[in-house]
């Protein structure tokens, strides 16, 4: 309890890669390995184009937000449930 069952970041992934590159449908290997390398060379060429992002954008609306948010939370309840949840863990791991 408390993780996550999937990895969602690679699920979104996966679910590009069959939208737009293999159409939801299973290729031969003869077909498959020049999907990939048009997948990866596209990618690779968005990656030029657009640059990796290495600092967030929050504009000041989005942080004034958070901050009134963070006023009216219980913080106690927030403890709590983080160390309910490391038990949990860690009996689910011995």
């Amino acid at each position: 309890m408390g993780i996550p069952s999937t990895n969602n970041g690679l699920e979104s992934l996966n679910g590009k890669i069959k939208q737009i590159y293999t159409l939801r449908s299973k290729l031969p290997l003869s077909s498959f390995l020049p999907t990939i390398v048009s997948m990866l060379q596209d990618w690779s060429h968005q990656s030029v184009n657009s640059g990796f992002t290495t600092y967030p954008s929050i504009d000041t609306a989005a942080e004034a937000q958070a901050w009134k948010w963070s006023q009216g939370v219980d913080k106690n309840a927030i403890v709590h449930c983080y160390q309910h949840s490391s038990r949990e863990l860690n009996s689910q791991q011995n």
